[in-house]
């Protein structure tokens, strides 16, 4: 109303377009981070029209008090905090290349009205690192290695110990050993009498990892699609795709390489954090749909949207070249827009409160 009323001559005005809460997550090079704790050395992921993710320095850090936003999610695919001016991104449909932009508070009010926003949100990106110095088998046995693999310390080159109950891994890394050339040793079958009977064989990494640790976000496009395709063998689901583990980096940077190859996934926390060493488990699960719809469509179950609470009494955003970021909340990733100084922002929000008085 401040603005719409006049802007004194010579004065500089600023528009910020709204922002997310504390806990969603921006993507750095170090891989998933919260917002709230950015620092100066981070790079974030922006969205370009193209859909890739690019590691780019933000124009502006953005963090002002807030206490409440609106609490957007699905069944499944979404989960945002978002203020109600906020840039909500959106494709018109699914074949579409052209990615829109609409308000926060546009969405809710479809939503609060019962037909749903027909958008559709973008939760995939295509991401090309710099790559890793590593052959491609050798890069499918580390994937071996950090499911099932056991390094011991006081042997040499990585010295690793596999053990299998099942025969079909122990032929699988016979075969990938043998056809990439890799030096192994073959142990066998091995029978004991107290139960615990299993194949064995000795293999020798490049890298003694027992979890996807952060130099694996420089993979290339093909590098990442190898580690999802081998990762099925060991700790995921042939049938399925689902990955299953125990270490959180682990599951970050799954999801995170099904997301660079186009394939949407979520990932759910075993909350019987009991039943585990370091009291963490979790399965990171694909899915078909790349897009996530908040109308509904037959299931009748659209998106949700209620105003809550912020966690620390403050939001935050920042401001990157393409204004589109790939953000992450309670394990979904989703494309939105940034906080802009914008000048569509500043004309589309006079316009509104013009057209408001002169209608009454």
């Amino acid at each position: 109303k401040a603005l719409a009323g006049g802007i004194p001559f010579g004065f500089i005005v600023n528009i910020l377009a709204g922002c997310v809460d504390a806990d969603t997550e921006f993507f750095s090079q170090n891989g998933w981070k919260r917002i709230s704790d950015y620092t100066d050395t981070d790079l974030v992921g922006q969205y370009t029209k193209d859909g890739e993710l690019q590691l780019v320095k933000p124009i502006r850090y953005i963090k002002q008090p807030c206490s409440s936003m609106y609490h957007i999610t699905t069944n499944k695919g979404v989960d945002m905090m978002l203020t109600p001016n906020h840039n909500f991104a959106y494709f018109s449909t699914i074949r579409s290349n052209k990615v829109l932009t609409t308000s926060a508070q546009n969405v809710v009010d479809k939503l609060d009205k019962g037909s749903g926003f027909s958008g559709k949100v973008a939760t995939t990106f295509s991401y090309n690192g710099c790559g890793l110095d590593i052959t491609e088998g050798e890069l499918r046995l580390q994937v071996a290695v950090i499911a099932d693999g056991r390094i011991v310390k006081e042997g040499k080159n990585n010295y690793t110990q596999m053990r299998f109950v099942k025969e079909r891994k122990y032929l699988r890394l016979k075969e990938m050993c043998e056809k990439f050339n890799l030096k192994y040793l073959d142990r066998g079958f091995k029978e004991c009498e107290s139960g615990c009977s299993h194949y064995e064989v000795i293999v020798y990494p490049k890298w003694s990892d027992k979890k996807y640790d952060n130099k694996y976000y420089s993979c290339r496009k093909e590098q990442l699609g190898i580690i999802v395709d081998e990762m099925k063998y060991w700790d995921g689901s042939i049938t399925t795709g689902a990955f299953t583990t125990t270490e959180k980096e682990s599951a970050d940077f799954i999801q995170f390489a099904y997301s660079s190859i186009g394939v949407r996934s979520t990932i759910k926390v075993d909350k019987r954090t009991h039943k585990y060493k370091d009291g963490y488990c979790a399965t990171v699960t694909p899915s078909k749909n790349k897009f996530v719809g908040l109308a509904g469509g037959s299931s009748g179950k659209r998106a949700v949207a209620k105003e809550v609470p912020t966690s620390d009494g403050y939001q935050y955003c920042f401001t990157v070249p393409t204004s589109l970021l790939v953000l992450r909340r309670n394990g979904k990733i989703f494309v939105t827009g940034n906080s802009g100084i914008g000048k569509s922002s500043f004309l589309n929000q006079v316009t509104t409160y013009y057209t408001k008085v002169c209608n009454e």
